[in-house]
């Protein structure tokens, strides 16, 4: 009798050990998905802010009239397109790349890719200017998904 009650003490014990551990591993994850959301939610503000600032470099080119002048839209682009993959990356650890909100907000990205320049010299005036009235549409409505998450 006496083996049968020091058995389920020891069984007790090693379940309370089992779920001390678990509700650390529970709360360990939790604490690093709210860490991933962070980012990721910083990387999307980052995509806004690096976009805004490729519309303002755009209508400075545009007014400027100086075809030579076009480096930093070219740094913007490449740092708009990282930040993105970067941005999908982190997605992907939270939810997957599946979900509604990231495949609206990739087409968005997908278009802005579609309507850049290979040349900017080459473009014309009117070419430019229907880039950056589409650039601003495109951040509006990435701004708008902003406001849509949760």
């Amino acid at each position: 009798m006496h083996k049968i009650k020091s058995s389920k003490y020891m069984i007790v014990l090693l379940s309370a050990l089992s779920l001390i551990i678990l509700a650390s591993y529970v709360y360990d994850y939790h604490e690093l998905r709210n860490h991933i959301e962070g980012s990721a939610n910083l990387s999307y503000h980052n995509i806004i802010l690096t976009m805004t600032a490729y519309h303002q470099e755009l209508d400075h080119y545009i007014h400027s009239h100086d075809s030579t002048n076009d480096t930093n839209l070219y740094i913007l682009e490449n740092n708009i397109k990282n930040i993105f993959s970067t941005y999908g990356v982190t997605i992907n650890l939270i939810d997957g790349m599946d979900k509604k909100l990231y495949l609206e907000q990739h087409s968005l990205f997908k278009l802005f890719l579609q309507l850049l320049p290979l040349n900017y010299a080459d473009c014309s005036l009117q070419e430019l200017r229907h880039l950056s009235g589409q650039t601003t549409i495109i951040i509006g409505e990435l701004q708008r998904l902003k406001q849509d998450t949760p």
